[in-house]
């Protein structure tokens, strides 16, 4: 989204699906952070995809809080590769089975992963079509005939 929020200008690549159940989301360069390259320092107006405003403000005067480190790792921290959330017991999506490591989960995460790999395939996203990093530079779209 916005040039400048990662070091060599790199997105944040994920994908995800969303079922009544469940929220699944593939992350497929966990190694960023989602939204910039941390720290921030606190009198930012602006900084990689997080526009201005007082819960930036609030973030960044709070981000070495350790009282508050949960808090901040959600909003601004890296993200693992695959993210499960079950939907019906955890609406706010504050537990990642994925995590966990149960049976049943592991057993979702696979019937989600290739569902949305379907998905991805069908819809030619380069990123399941061999392009992998086909947004990492530019030009980040081609025109089509």
């Amino acid at each position: 989204h916005k040039v400048e929020a990662r070091k060599d200008h790199l997105p944040y690549p994920s994908r995800a699906i969303r079922t009544k159940e469940y929220l699944y989301i593939k992350n497929f360069k966990p190694d960023r952070s989602p939204q910039f390259d941390p720290p921030m320092s606190a009198g930012a107006k602006t900084h990689g995809d997080f526009d201005g405003g007082p819960t930036k403000a609030w973030f960044a005067a709070n981000q070495n809080d350790p009282k508050y480190r949960r808090f901040v790792d959600l909003a601004w921290g890296q993200r693992p590769a695959v993210e499960l959330y079950d939907l019906q017991k955890d609406p706010d999506q504050m537990t990642n089975l994925a995590e966990l490591g149960g049976l049943y989960d592991r057993v979702q995460i696979e019937v989600l992963d290739l569902q949305l790999m379907g998905i991805l395939q069908k819809a030619g996203d380069p990123r399941i079509a061999g392009e992998g990093d086909a947004f990492d530079k530019p030009p980040y779209w081609k025109k089509r005939r």
